[in-house]
């Protein structure tokens, strides 16, 4: 399915094989679609099982992206790579709070618009 919207895009635009977004998301979904097990498999010999599995798809995501930053920026450091091992726990967390009470928000009452503001500015702190 995957292959066929790859193929879809292209068709529709074919300059599109081009963009720097086309490059990297399609380099990070087949990173994650092919080193994500092989990654979670050497990491369980190493680190507990939650935190293997965890670890495995930001290094698999990184992984593919390597070439794509390589590309863009002529360098690749160890910040970037840890920041963004912490950053995609703060966003899973975030994700798992933040939509919930927002749909809980408009389908019951305001109590619940309180979590999902307080979430809100601590997001826009973080991103800004």
């Amino acid at each position: 399915m995957r292959r066929f919207a790859c193929i879809l895009m292209i068709l529709t635009n074919p300059y599109s094989a081009l963009s720097y977004g086309f490059l990297m998301t399609t380099s990070a979904s087949l990173a994650l679609l092919y080193l994500t097990p092989r990654y979670a498999n050497f990491l369980e010999r190493h680190l507990p099982k939650k935190a293997a599995n965890l670890l495995a798809p930001v290094l698999s995501a990184q992984t593919g992206m390597l070439p794509f930053i390589m590309l863009t920026s002529q360098k690749f450091g160890i910040v970037p790579l840890l920041l963004q091992i912490v950053s995609s726990f703060i966003a899973a967390v975030a994700c798992s709070f933040f939509v919930p009470c927002v749909i809980l928000s408009l389908l019951f009452s305001p109590v619940f618009a309180a979590p999902s503001s307080f979430l809100l500015l601590i997001l826009n702190y973080l991103i800004t």
